[in-house]
This record gives C-alpha cells, structure tokens and sequence, in this order.
C-alpha cells in the first residue's frame, strides 16, 4: 500500500498524487508556493453531499495526505479498495481552505478555485474533510461542465488571491467558483477589503 508512505512525502514537501493525476500534482506545487510558509496541501476526490448542509460536501482519499493536516494523531488503516492495511485515515482540522484545481483541455488552461470552510460531518475511512461553499450548485457545475476531474487540492490558508494573481503571469483563466473576483483584485490592489 503506498497511501502511507505517500502520506510521509507529501509532508516532507513532495506532492505525491494518486491515479497519475499530474495536473493534481500541479495543482499542489501551486497552492504550496503561494503559501510561501511550508503549509502542507491535501489531494482529494469531490464525493458526496453533506447529509444536512445543502452546501457541504465530503473531501476524501485513500490516505495520501500530509500528516500535519490531521486534526489529531492520524492511524494506519485498511482503504476502502484494498484489504490490507497501508493507509493513514485522519479528519483533516476543520476551518478556512483553498480550494484548487488546475486543468485544461484542448490546450486551454484554466485554475478553478476559491474558499471554502472545514466543518463537522460523518466519520469516514481514509483522510477526509466535509467542507462547506458559498454556493454548492454553482461549484458542482463548474465541476460538471469542466474541464475538471473529480480531484482538487486544498490547503489550510487563503491563498486564492496569489493564485488569482499568479494566472495572470502563467497565461492560465481563472475561474473563481465564488464571484469574489471584485473582492481579490481590491485586495491585490491594496485596499482594504
């Protein structure tokens, strides 16, 4: 099982994604420069609705993310998939997130993101997080009409305005899954906000 041990050197500060998903990888490298302070990302499927908040949705993988993320001392355990131990399982601290995801298609690039916020939900396998959006259905159809996959990157910092600012200078659309773009650039500009 490599969860763990994938676990161990994505803290250390190597993004280690599964399923080859290397604009996932990509989507970690960004998040983590922009947090300019070693803050530790997490790759993640998008899975389900919350069962009570229409804005929630479950956050989760087999195990791969860094152990600095866990809100307590994380476990081995068996993955959903798998019937041999191998993985970490811990919730994730809840709290303020950046959510992220860069994709393309047909040459066009683009950087979903945007905030989000760790809340209280159902026990789970693996590593996981329920997390609460403004607005559930408007990011599920920016996830539905794509170009993204069912993985995105979050981090426990808001660092969506130097990502919004980094698109800029690697020639890549963002796509505010909030319509805060007013909020960020009078942010970017100095103002207060």
């Amino acid at each position: 099982m490599p969860c763990a041990a994938n676990s161990l050197l994505n803290e250390e500060g190597i993004p280690v994604v599964c399923e080859t998903d290397i604009h996932g990888a990509i989507s970690a490298l960004l998040v983590e420069a922009a947090a300019l302070d070693g803050t530790r990302s997490f790759f993640a499927d998008w899975t389900v609705r919350h069962p009570d908040n229409e804005n929630g949705e479950l956050l989760q993988h087999c195990g791969p993310w860094p152990l600095s993320v866990a809100a307590q001392k994380p476990t081995i355990g068996y993955p959903l998939a798998f019937d041999h131990p191998g993985a970490v399982e811990a919730q994730a601290k809840l709290g303020n997130l950046t959510l992220a995801r860069f994709d393309g298609d047909n040459g066009a690039y683009s950087l979903l993101l945007g905030r989000a916020k760790g809340i209280e939900g159902p026990y789970t396998k693996g590593t996981y997080v329920w997390v609460e959006v403004e607005n559930l259905k408007r990011l599920e159809a920016k996830l539905v009409e794509g170009p993204y996959i069912h993985h995105c990157v979050g981090i426990h910092k808001d660092v969506v305005p130097v990502l919004y600012e980094a698109c800029k200078y690697l020639k890549i659309t963002p796509d505010l899954y909030d319509p805060i773009e007013e909020e960020v650039k009078a942010y970017l500009r100095g103002e207060t906000v």
